[in-house]
């Protein structure tokens, strides 16, 4: 008999969407010596990536993509405005390297906020309206000083809708950093799996979640709201 899947989420997000992804590419993913597994992160995470921007319509005026993966040091693979159709961003995913290294988590986040949402660099305005999405994944615990909260309230703060997905993680202190960097209410913007077996397991509701995230509202005016 056939296999019949049916989805009641639609095949394409209408909304535009300003999207970035931050990955984790510390020794443990990929590294055997580390505990990870080789082809993890070009054959679990990277096709998660491109499972969820297969959702969205790309192009200037639709969602913009860009990528960035953190280690010892932080890479931005490429910027919301360097690819206008969906083909040029999967193929750029493709060409992403394994960086390997420590999961010095603050230094990706600050390098989203600072060099990746930003006007120069394809961010749009927020009298646009358009959403601003963070996609994280990582599946280590940060070292002293590099923990994420501090960055984290700086991206919420420029209404950064932030969702934090982790691979593996058991410690209490590893959930927390999870929760620190995922937009409020934590339960809507975490995922936990248990392995990298699991992720393409959650596109659909992530790529729905992510589709639906709040735009911005246009703060310029002030609004007296009679009672």
């Amino acid at each position: 008999a056939a296999h019949v899947h049916v989805s009641v989420i639609p095949d394409a997000c209408q909304s535009p969407i300003d999207l970035i992804f931050l990955l984790d590419g510390s020794g443990s993913i990929d590294n055997e010596v580390y505990g990870g597994t080789l082809g993890t992160f070009d054959n679990r995470m990277l096709e998660f990536v491109k499972s969820v921007v297969n959702f969205f319509d790309i192009a200037d005026d639709q969602t913009r993509v860009g990528v960035a993966t953190f280690a010892n040091s932080v890479t931005t693979n490429f910027q919301l405005k360097d690819h206008k159709t969906k083909e040029a961003v999967l193929s750029a995913i493709d060409e992403i390297n394994y960086p390997e290294g420590g999961t010095r988590t603050r230094l990706g986040l600050a390098e989203v906020r600072q060099n990746m949402f930003t006007a120069a660099n394809g961010m749009r305005a927020d009298k646009e309206g358009i959403a601003r999405v963070l996609v994280t994944i990582t599946d280590g615990q940060a070292p002293p000083t590099y923990e994420p909260k501090d960055e984290a309230e700086a991206l919420h703060a420029l209404n950064v809708n932030v969702f934090a997905v982790g691979v593996g993680v058991n410690s209490q202190t590893q959930l927390n950093e999870l929760n620190d960097m995922a937009s409020d209410p934590d339960d809507k913007h975490t995922y936990n799996l248990k392995s990298f077996n699991a992720i393409q397991d959650i596109v659909e509701s992530m790529s729905a979640t992510t589709c639906d995230a709040p735009t911005i509202v246009d703060t310029g005016t002030d609004v007296t709201l009679q009672v």
